[in-house]
Order: C-alpha cells, then structure tokens, then sequence
C-alpha cells in the first residue's frame, strides 16, 4: 500500500488514475493539496499504486550522467497579434496549432466557471485558446490520463501540457512513451495550493461585494516582466498584486516542491517552456520585446522536429544563458524558513497574511489609489 509519508508525493494522480480497483481518491489536506487516500476494504493489494508512482521511482534512482538538451533557443509565435493572449511569445500556442492542425488534441489546465484549475481536453483552437496564459495553482489532473491513452490507442496525435512531476505523471500511467504523443513541461517555480487561490478569490468577493466572473494570474494589459493578477467583477476590471507576491514568496508551495526531482536541466518531457528571461542581458537582445519571449528547450527528438516544424520564429542559445534567470530550470525552489509559521497565520484567516505576506497595507492600497487616479486624468 502507498505511504506517502515515505516520499514527498507531488500529487501528480498517476496512482489514483491506474488503480485497477478506484480504491484512490485524492484528497485535499489541511493546506488544500490532494494526496492519494486508499480505501482498505476496495483496495485489493495489488502495489500497482506503488510502482507506478514517479515520485517514488525518482527516489529510489541512482544518479547517471544524462544527455544535454538538443535544442534550447529564444521563440515568438509569428503573426501580426499572434502573442496578445499569450504570457511571454506563445510557444505553447504554436505547438498546440500545429497539433490540432494535424488533426491531434491538446491537454493542458484551464480555469473553468467557478474558477477552478483542471485540465482539460481541446480539439479545436478556440478550446486550447482557453489554455493558454499563466495558471498558478496545482491543476486537478482528473481523467486526463486516461483520455490522453484513449486518443493515443484510436491513433490521435496528442499534446499533453503540465508541470514536470504531472508529465512523469503521465508517462507512468501509460507506461513510457507513445507514437504520437508530445509532451511538454514548465519551467516550475513550484505549485500553491487550489485552497490559497479559493481563499484568495473569496476575500477579494467580500471587499467587492461582487463575484469574480474572470481572472488572470498574469495580467495581460501589463508589460511582459509585470507579475500581477487580474480578476473581473462583471463589467469591472481590477487589477492586484497580492496573490502574485505570495506565489513568488515561496511560502505556500505544495511540499514536495522544495525537492521536486523533475524540475531540472533534464526533464522527463519533450520540450520545456517558460520566459526568457534576461534575454536582453545575452547576445540575442536584439530579440527582446515588451510583448515577451519564451525560452524552449527540446530534451528529446521529437521535441526538436516540433519545434521546428511549429509556426514560430526560433534564435538557438546557450542553455545557460536561459537559466541564469530561470534558475528552476537546474533546482527546485528553495523551501523558505517562515513556512510553517505562515500556515500557522493563514488558519486564522486570509485576510491576515494579505497584509503580513502579500504586501496589502494601507500604504500600498494608498499607491494603487493614487496610480488608479493618474491614469485617469
């Protein structure tokens, strides 16, 4: 039977989706991430769960010299507009056009109604247009891998798109590879939790007194390099800062986070994507733009022949003038020491660690006044 207490589970799902017997729910803990919970008396002690889980296999591999990537450039979707919905150059979008274009699907996560982050499937452009963009939060991976083995099997090519532990999640439930199948991951800085976003969004209802219809991790009416969120209250825009500044202060990562084996210079994908940033800093400045770049690294072939092929414009690099500002790309986070003592907080209430942790003071909501009033005169 899974102990997770043995490992620092990531939650990728691999072993709820291939349990033979559905004895795995996952389940959310006291901080809002899902772990596996099995049920004894469904559960037939097979050990399926336990072998096919990444995060147990990457603990107990040996460490061996791995291949170095065989393309890293900077890239930018082509077209006149082509990036506007996009975060950094909209490589993601090109890979998914292309692959739809082929008559294949998409997987990657998106925000639905109620504003929660799943994956979800996309069969033409305007459903992956609703994959695009930032998501800072753990994605509910669902039934997605077992629809990805499904298209696989009736002879889809697939585009499956994730953080780097849900990629080695899927690679486990299907077993290795597959003709067909392209995978690419994110540079990871690690995943808060589904109840910080929940939370987040609740209070800004309350202050507002209205229901948020819309939001943006990544504010896209903001020059590239800007971390802010966006959120809609029907017809009205407003623009904050505070669930950015706790995402990017560590604090509320999932765990396993902090020594994610897969969030490295060799991931387990096809391809890595991120933003470039620095890029103004290396020999391809001439590049940069206010509207972003994104950096891709192809570990695979594969990888490679996608890129390629892609309706994107590409500058080969050196991997380390990527990584000198994305350091995820050779180490995981590192876990801060206030961690625990911020859960302590966040139990008494949201609003608490909005002002302790995520920069709402009165000074501050003083500077946006003022900054919202210059705008308009």
């Amino acid at each position: 039977m899974l102990n997770t207490e043995s490992f620092a589970c990531t939650g990728c799902a691999a072993c709820f989706a291939s349990c033979p017997t559905k004895a795995i729910c996952m389940t959310a803990d006291g901080e809002g991430f899902a772990y596996p919970v099995i049920d004894p008396v469904t559960c037939i002690q097979c050990g399926l769960c336990e072998r096919v889980c990444p995060a147990l296999a990457a603990k107990n591999k040996k460490e061996k010299d791995e291949p170095r990537p065989v393309l890293v450039a900077a890239a930018k979707l082509r077209g006149e507009g082509a990036r506007e919905k996009s975060q950094s150059g909209g490589a993601f979008f090109a890979l998914a056009r292309a692959t739809l274009a082929a008559g294949g699907v998409v997987y990657g996560a998106r925000l639905d109604a109620d504003m929660r982050v799943h994956h979800a499937r996309a069969e033409t452009e305007a459903e992956a247009e609703m994959l695009r963009g930032s998501k800072y939060v753990q994605s509910d991976v669902g039934e997605s891998y077992a629809a990805v083995k499904r298209d696989l099997v009736g002879g889809r090519r697939v585009l499956f798109c994730g953080t780097p532990c849900q990629v080695a999640g899927l690679y486990a439930y299907l077993r290795g590879d597959h003709d067909g199948l392209l995978t690419a991951d994110l540079i990871c800085h690690g995943v808060p939790s589904p109840r910080l976003w929940a939370d987040y969004l609740a209070w800004q209802e309350k202050r507002h007194k209205r229901k948020v219809t819309r939001a943006e991790f990544r504010d896209l009416s903001a020059p590239w390099g800007v971390s802010r969120e966006a959120l809609w209250f029907g017809d009205k825009k407003v623009i904050d800062t505070v669930f950015a500044t706790l995402y990017y202060s560590r604090l509320a990562l999932r765990p396993a986070c902090y020594t994610c084996p897969f969030g490295k210079e060799q991931a387990v994908s096809d391809i890595t994507l991120g933003d470039f940033w620095g890029i103004e800093d290396t020999p391809l400045s001439d590049f940069a733009d206010s509207r972003g770049v994104s950096a891709v690294v192809a570990h695979t072939e594969k990888g490679k022949e996608a890129l390629l092929a892609s309706d994107m414009e590409l500058r080969p690099t050196a991997f380390v003038d990527v990584a000198a500002k994305n350091p995820n790309l050779t180490a995981p986070t590192a876990r801060p020491a206030g961690r625990e003592k911020f859960w302590e907080e966040y139990e008494r209430g949201f609003a608490g660690v909005a002002r302790r942790y995520g920069g709402f003071t009165p000074k501050n909501r003083l500077k946006r006044i003022i900054k919202r009033l210059l705008r308009r005169n």
